[in-house]
């Protein structure tokens, strides 16, 4: 929870993509890329303007882990 708080008030409750980018250490081309995919966390489009929820981000990020053991 404490990660989350931390997270919150770095990014606030959304993130644009290039702030997604930078949290994932991932390039705007490939946030981009799994948005058009329908690989990546949730979005909202607000108009022209994307953004994502950081629960869903967060989400999505736990639901991708891979444990290397293959233990479930």
């Amino acid at each position: 929870m404490e990660v989350f708080k931390a997270l919150l008030d770095k990014y606030g409750s959304s993130l644009t993509s290039q702030q997604l980018a930078g949290f994932l250490c991932l390039s705007i081309h490939t946030i981009t890329d799994y948005r058009r995919k329908g690989i990546g966390p949730k979005y909202l489009r607000i108009g022209r303007s994307i953004r994502y929820k950081l629960e869903d981000v967060l989400q999505w990020r736990e639901n991708n882990e891979v444990n290397p053991a293959g233990d479930e």
